[in-house]
């Protein structure tokens, strides 16, 4: 972090740049073995995620969504990312909130995203370094506040408290 004004902000420092190479670091079989089960549950709780998002996004703007699809692809970006040392992919409701409320309509925003993405990995990580970490949060924060389902909440809170609370609270 930094002193500015005798507070300290937390900024988001040094990025590496650049781009992992692929590797295949070989799991002993018993620790293969013994991750088994967590790797289900992860794998599990990701693509609730992902399909809770995905649902809620095909119904607000009317689309039709297949589960089949959305698990092979998750799937496909897991097995792709082992090579690269990668996190399992989940919770893309703050991507996906930020694309819906800068007006992004089809999946080409997808790649011209990545490709930005890219571009700023490989070129521009030492101008993120005094990027404060609280500008990164407001950018979520506002992005996912119009995601939120005020008038569901009113309306459960209306009919059933219990219900109303537990929206809440998982909002």
């Amino acid at each position: 972090g930094i002193v500015a004004n005798g507070k300290y902000v937390d900024i988001v420092g040094t990025v590496p740049s650049g781009l992992k190479s692929p590797t295949f670091d070989p799991i002993p079989i018993g620790d293969f073995v013994t991750a088994l089960p967590s790797c289900f549950a992860i794998a599990f709780v990701a693509f609730a995620s992902n399909w809770a998002v995905a649902k809620k996004f095909a119904t607000e703007l009317n689309y039709e969504v297949d589960a089949t699809q959305e698990l092979l692809a998750e799937s496909f970006s897991i097995i792709l990312g082992v090579f690269f040392n990668a996190f399992v992919v989940a919770g893309g409701l703050s991507r996906s909130a930020v694309n819906k409320e800068s007006g992004a309509q089809t999946q080409v925003v997808g790649i011209i995203i990545a490709t930005l993405m890219l571009l700023a990995v490989q070129f521009m990580t030492a101008l993120f370094y005094y990027i404060p970490m609280a500008v990164l949060g407001g950018i979520i924060l506002v992005s996912v506040h119009s995601m939120l389902d005020f008038t569901s909440i009113k309306k459960a809170y209306a009919t059933h408290r219990t219900d109303s609370i537990i929206m809440t609270v998982t909002a």
